[in-house]
């Protein structure tokens, strides 16, 4: 019998992404078909995970939790450590799925490393009154020995001040012209998205009179709260067919560094849009922000080419180490292998926090969008855990299917990066 040691610990966590604070830990160990109780919950392994297991191997578990309040209680979080033979966000492919949901409910879940160990966290969970049963599946990617353990945690508890942060945000709006700046209830929706964010660098911009990206400022400034100011690039695109980008930004907690902004200057011809680069300042963060919108047939050429860019900016300003890259890489599905490590921007010194596990369009299950750090920004002002795909729907109760798809195919990305540090460069 496979045998699986499940240390379970309750955690209180402040409702933000940068602070918990540990109420106490159980000793208690829960092993293989042993059960274990803490406070309001009992916990017991149906079917455990294994713990020795080949590459590639596919697997699924069964936690029986039993609610013994009496009632739903909502706000919960689980948290999923795991250790292997490889310490990085690809060793395990995890999914939940909850109690009483069809198989559709799977979830796929990001992780992230913390302290060499790989962590998935799932948020925002109703243990309902009695006995639930959370089926967790996944593959592991690498042959060897894993071990696992598993924090409830509770939002709430005492708060603390919250740090400064922002919020950079890439958006694939899809077709954003004309015909869809004319659709009024799609357009509220684009509005409430931007002032979700203090950056928001948007692709697909299809509009020959430059007149798309100005509305949509001018409908969002129209709202209440901060001003918001955007730059926009040039139409991109080798033959008749062109986009172009755009950023848009919070004036009061962002500020763009003048001169800055430019397209790369694609002298081998390597990208179909070339990246829109700019660099922002806010609190003692500065850092350079690189938007791509890669063709999808030339997916793993274009993105491995981002390395240029990376090069290109570290070999003009040395100094600059905070470099954000970020847009519809189209890094999935039959256009890219998102397991195939052999990209030159797959390279350990870039970090992709947007995982392969992050489903970022409205459709499909790929994730197409993505966002890419540097160690530098990745150890310092990115917020661990922070990175999230915006599901614009379930945020505004958007029950219209036809309506969702008509804001875009994609839902934004993004993560918040700390201001209030030191700064580093």
């Amino acid at each position: 019998m496979n045998k699986i040691v499940l240390a379970v610990f309750l955690l209180l966590l402040v409702g933000s992404p940068f602070v918990c604070s540990y109420a106490g830990l159980v000793s208690n160990l829960l092993t293989a078909h042993s059960e274990i109780s803490i406070a309001t919950f009992n916990l017991m392994w149906v079917a455990p995970l294994p713990s020795d297991v080949l590459v590639g191997e596919s697997w699924s578990a069964v936690i029986n939790v039993t609610n013994n309040h009496g009632v739903d209680l909502a706000g919960y979080v689980f948290v999923f450590n795991v250790t292997g033979p490889a310490a990085d966000t690809g060793i395990v492919d995890l999914e939940i799925l909850l109690d009483e949901c069809e198989a559709s409910c799977f979830h796929k879940i990001g992780g992230s490393i913390v302290d060499d160990v790989l962590q998935f966290r799932v948020g925002n969970l109703t243990i309902p009154a009695g006995t639930s049963f959370w089926i967790i599946r996944g593959r592991y990617n690498f042959e060897g020995s894993y071990d696992w353990s598993v924090a409830i945690a509770h939002e709430g508890a005492e708060k603390e001040e919250k740090p400064s942060a922002i919020k950079v945000a890439a958006f694939n709006i899809q077709t954003f012209g004309e015909t869809k700046r004319e659709k009024e209830e799609v357009m509220e929706i684009l509005v409430d998205i931007a002032r979700e964010f203090d950056i928001l660098f948007i692709q697909e911009i299809r509009d020959a009179e430059r007149e798309t990206v100005p509305y949509y400022v001018q409908q969002i400034n129209e709202q209440s709260g901060p001003e918001y100011a955007y730059i926009e690039s040039q139409r991109l695109g080798r033959g008749s067919y062109k986009e172009s980008y755009a950023y848009i930004y919070n004036t009061e907690t962002v500020e763009l560094i003048e001169g800055s902004a430019q397209v790369y200057n694609d002298t081998s011809d390597v990208f179909e849009r070339e990246p829109y680069i700019a660099s922002f300042r806010s609190g003692s963060f500065d850092f350079t922000v690189v938007g791509i919108h890669v063709k999808p047939d030339d997916a793993y050429s274009e993105i491995g080419n981002l390395t240029l860019v990376v090069h290109y900016l570290q070999t003009g300003n040395p100094d600059e180490k905070d470099i954000i890259v970020l847009g519809d890489f189209n890094a999935d599905g039959r256009y890219f292998d998102e397991d195939d490590v052999s990209n030159p921007f797959k390279a350990l010194e870039f970090y992709w926090i947007i995982t392969n596990m992050m489903d970022t369009m409205v459709k499909t299950d790929y994730t197409y969008d993505r966002i890419v750090l540097l160690n530098e920004t990745y150890s310092y002002e990115y917020v661990a855990y922070s990175a999230e795909v915006f599901y614009f729907d379930a945020a505004y109760g958007i029950s219209n299917q036809t309506l969702v798809e008509e804001v875009s195919d994609h839902y934004p990305v993004f993560a918040w990066y700390r201001t209030d540090l030191v700064d580093d460069d």
